[in-house]
């Protein structure tokens, strides 16, 4: 079964941990809803749902081994959690930040990649 997944950090193209994807097949770009906010935590981003930015990055669809492997990444479900957004190719699971932010500077483009 395939999943979609929205990466907005180091999992996107060109992103320092992208090869957790390999085999992924990437669909494009997608920019969410003004309902989050990213926050520069220092080597990757964390994004929680209060806010009023939207969040750049990138859709691939992948196999149930990598989603697996992704969760083990993120700390799912301790330090990341994940539900489904909305997106052009279907719904998309994006991962959101568990703990305290307090201090961690706020990244107002909502892009890992250009902030």
């Amino acid at each position: 079964m395939k999943h979609l997944l929205f990466a907005y950090g180091s999992l996107r193209l060109g992103g320092t941990h992208h090869k957790l994807l390999t085999g992924a097949h990437y669909l494009g770009r997608h920019c969410t809803e003004s309902c989050f906010t990213m926050h520069d935590l220092g080597e990757y981003p964390a994004v929680v749902e209060r806010g009023c930015h939207a969040i750049v990055g990138d859709i691939f669809a992948v196999d149930a081994a990598t989603l697996a492997r992704v969760d083990d990444y993120e700390g799912y479900p301790h330090e990341y959690t994940r539900r489904l957004i909305a997106t052009p190719f279907g719904g998309a699971w994006i991962y959101l930040y568990c703990r305290d932010c307090a201090g961690a500077g706020v990244i107002g483009s909502g892009d890992w990649c250009n902030k």
